[in-house]
């Protein structure tokens, strides 16, 4: 079953775990559980109060060609102490989760 949000983008969630694609910038209000990227973009995390502490969130890049995909906080949150954080290589993955107070990767 293929559901899409307002804006078109596929999202579909099974068993608690939800998926989402997208090819371009994309703020997430709420954590999915997997984020394939098909292009190079931005996507910037959730605030970190938002999101139940210790929920992993995948992001995927899903092309081939090594297009910088930038992974952002909200506003001066941070990843790992940084503001943000690059997956610069085709099919590589970043785990993350909230330990209530920045992002980290695991």
């Amino acid at each position: 079953m293929k559901v899409y949000t307002s804006d078109g983008r596929l999202k579909v969630s099974l068993l608690g775990y939800s998926y989402q694609a997208v090819a371009g910038d994309i703020t997430l209000t709420a954590l999915v559980s997997y984020l394939f990227v098909s292009a190079a973009c931005t996507i910037t995390l959730p605030a970190v109060a938002t999101v139940p502490a210790f929920t992993p969130m995948t992001i995927k890049t899903i092309v081939a060609g090594d297009p910088p995909v930038i992974v952002a906080g909200d506003g001066s949150e941070t990843i790992d102490d940084e503001l943000t954080k690059t997956i610069a290589f085709s099919y590589s993955a970043m785990t993350i989760i909230s330990d209530g107070v920045q992002w980290r990767i695991v």
